[in-house]
């Protein structure tokens, strides 16, 4: 026994040997970790995507994660040295540098930035909800989900949520959508001070709205309408009572529409606008009023220029006939003294 001790002391027994051997592979991994989520933050911050369009060792656009753990590489031994070892592993191999792993750690850190928020918002104990939506570019309705309070300094502060994707307008699918997620972040509506959204009927409705669901199960939920929104409904209201203001808009925009429709034309009324401090025609927003005063204050600005060169394309013999006509027209357009008038 005494042998067998001293043995173990000179030697080391098995399981010591197996254990230190384990403890190095975990300060590896982790070393390695430290690196790979670092690199995932940054992205995840930034907004930047992650993947590339080939993954394969060879290809020369693996994305932004393999670009920046590759330049980190060059001044990163351990870094390199772990490429060179697992980089082209292949499938069931561990790497850490799979596209799966990062959407791990995204997910986590979604998770803790969301409890931080919560955190924040029970901690101020009453908040305000803000929420709206639009259509995303593969056509899927996002609703953004943001709530609004004052931190213990006073400051107020707004915290987005995330956004959520809606199959439906309808005020009661609205009401059930803001609930839940209000049940899923444990945040009590009874607790809401305010509610704030733009002015379409199925959410400011006097009745039946979003704004009036909400109230009847939270009666200190006061609806506040967006100023904004209400103010460029406002000015569409009015303008809309008039039929030769409706028309004169109509007119901007076409302008917009014939030059920013081709590249040559476009170009063409640059040239004719080196010298003017507004260059550009303007289209006219559905959303924002104040863009057509921009688009007004570019056509008065610009009068002559625009109808030269509306006139000079009218004239060309290598334009479409049907180019050629619109040009004609909207050029004949600007001598009529309606036209003129409103552009003053």
């Amino acid at each position: 026994m005494f042998a067998l001790k001293k043995r173990s002391v000179i030697l080391g027994r098995i399981d010591t040997q197996l254990a230190k051997q384990l403890h190095g592979q975990q300060n590896y991994w982790r070393e390695d970790l430290k690196r790979i989520v670092a690199t995932v933050k940054l992205l995840s911050s930034l907004s930047i995507a992650f993947r590339g369009h080939r993954e394969n060792v060879d290809s020369k656009r693996r994305g932004n994660f393999f670009s920046c753990i590759q330049y980190l590489s060059e001044f990163d031994s351990f870094l390199k040295n772990h490429l060179e070892r697992y980089e082209n592993a292949g499938s069931g191999n561990v790497s850490y540098l799979s596209h799966s792993v990062c959407d791990e750690f995204i997910a986590l850190m979604e998770n803790e930035v969301k409890q931080h928020l919560i955190a924040e918002v029970k901690e101020a104990m009453y908040y305000s909800i803000i929420v709206d939506s639009t259509p995303d570019v593969t056509h899927i309705d996002q609703l953004t989900f943001i709530l609004r309070f004052v931190d213990e300094k006073g400051d107020i502060k707004e915290r987005f949520f995330g956004f959520i994707p809606i199959e439906s307008h309808d005020s009661a699918y609205l009401e059930n959508v803001v609930l839940e997620n209000l049940r899923n972040y444990s945040i009590e509506l009874k607790n809401s001070r305010g509610q704030t959204y733009d002015n379409a009927s199925n959410i400011s409705g006097r009745y039946t709205g979003l704004q009036a669901r909400l109230k009847e199960l939270c009666k200190t939920a006061t609806y506040v309408p967006c100023d904004t929104h209400t103010l460029n409904l406002i000015g569409n209201c009015a303008a809309e009572a008039c039929t030769p203001a409706v028309s004169y808009f109509d007119f901007i925009q076409m302008v917009f529409v014939f030059f920013s429709s081709s590249t040559r034309r476009w170009n063409f009324l640059q040239k004719n606008l080196q010298d003017s401090d507004m260059k550009n025609v303007k289209r006219i927003s559905d959303t924002r009023w104040s863009a057509r005063g921009d688009a007004v204050a570019a056509l008065n600005l610009n009068y002559k220029e625009i109808q030269k060169t509306l006139i000079e394309i009218g004239e060309h013999a290598n334009d479409k006939p049907v180019n050629k006509l619109e040009a004609k027209s909207l050029a004949r357009k600007f001598d009529e003294y309606e036209t003129a008038l409103l552009a003053v």
